[in-house]
């Protein structure tokens, strides 16, 4: 839709603008809750129009609509499959993986829609 998806690393929050400068929304706040983040890094938007963050220091990523409405949050503090330490980029394929850069844990994982993670070392 053109918007311009702005995250905030300082603030822990997340700006949509429209294409002109418009603020749409703003959403996210600092803590552990689900609608909070504690240094979010990067947003990335799947084929639904979900607004996909990494979530740096909750170890986590968290899924939102268009809206900014909370939708799910997948990931902890760890070094299994599934888990993360310290995620930092994000990425949606074709497919619609979403692809986190685990900075802490030295590699990628692969996550499809349905959740189920693949891990590249």
């Amino acid at each position: 839709n053109g918007h311009i998806i702005v995250v905030d690393n300082k603030a822990c929050c997340v700006f949509i603008f429209q294409p002109n400068g418009k603020i749409v929304t703003r959403f996210g706040s600092r803590g552990n809750g689900d609608k909070q983040f504690a240094g979010p890094h990067f947003a990335a938007v799947n084929h639904n129009n979900e607004i996909i963050i990494t979530d740096f220091h909750n170890h986590s990523v968290k899924v939102f609509n268009q809206e900014g409405e909370f939708l799910l949050k997948f990931g902890s503090n760890g070094e299994g499959n599934g888990q993360f330490n310290a995620p930092t980029g994000v990425a949606v394929d074709s497919n619609g993986n979403i692809i986190v850069a685990d900075w802490g844990n030295s590699r990628i994982q692969v996550n499809n829609i349905f959740l189920s993670i693949s891990k590249f070392n």
